[in-house]
């Protein structure tokens, strides 16, 4: 006998209510969540069909001379994002900002890990507010560490504050290759949750700021430690503001930006 389990997720905004998204939730496609009624909280989408723009309507577009749009490997659409050998890119430090002021926030995105090894203590970038050599408390960094065993594993967190391991509970267990995975990293109040492909694996508490020194996406925030992963990314999103929670227990991953 089996039974359906249904994904529990932060329930949407009243229709009207004063510093809320407007819009009453209905169920859309297999997330039963209607993201549109939270679009009052969008600050930064990139959806690399195409381009690196901004869709959101913020105009926080990636400047980049390395990161290309492939058609390797897709999860929604026939492109994706690809970067390899430390390709990088920038974007405006506007967006670190948008989440320092807006309280209650979230951060995901599709990632496709094309690496199996990863020189163990050295590691590369996905997202990061952090400068070269900077050893400022405080800068957050989502990206790949190399473990024991020279394999890669993919982490979010701010320096003296929250740290969530991607793919796993805290063991140092290999971010996968070869598959599509979505992460999502939610702060409500000062509480940090953190879930891999939907499912709650990391609870923290943490109330201080990002330490803001600039936008990078890939490439490598420490100089001489790098350890390029080659990957793919899609439907990057940001969500700022009191009601920007989006994840406070496990949901089902959203599908495409439509």
């Amino acid at each position: 006998m089996s039974f359906l389990i249904y994904p529990t997720i932060k329930q949407a905004p009243i229709l009207g209510m004063l510093g809320m998204g407007g819009g009453i939730a209905k169920a859309r496609g297999s997330t039963g969540f209607d993201y549109s009624a939270y679009s009052s909280y969008l600050t930064w989408q990139l959806s690399f069909k195409t381009n690196f723009n901004d869709t959101s309507g913020n105009g926080y577009n990636i400047s980049t001379s390395n990161i290309t749009i492939s058609s390797d490997y897709s999860k929604h659409y026939s492109n994706s994002a690809k970067f390899t050998g430390g390709a990088s890119g920038t974007f405006s430090t506007d967006v670190w900002d948008a989440v320092n002021n807006g309280g209650n926030w979230t951060l995901e995105y599709w990632i496709y890990n094309a690496s199996t090894s990863m020189t163990a203590g050295y590691g590369s970038n996905v997202l990061t507010s952090r400068a070269a050599f900077d050893n400022s408390n405080g800068w957050i960094r989502l990206g790949f560490g190399g473990l024991t065993g020279n394999v890669p594993r993919l982490r979010h967190n701010r320096n003296g504050g929250f740290t969530a391991h991607m793919t796993d509970d805290g063991s140092e267990k290999a971010t996968p290759s070869g598959e599509w995975i979505h992460v999502a990293t939610s702060k409500s109040g000062s509480t940090i949750r953190s879930f891999y492909n939907g499912t709650l694996i990391d609870t923290d508490t943490d109330s201080g700021s990002i330490h803001v020194s600039r936008g990078l996406i890939g490439g490598d925030d420490y100089g001489n430690y790098a350890s390029f992963q080659t990957f793919y990314m899609q439907d990057l999103r940001l969500w700022t503001g009191s009601g920007a929670d989006l994840y406070t227990a496990n949901f089902t991953p959203p599908g495409a930006i439509e």
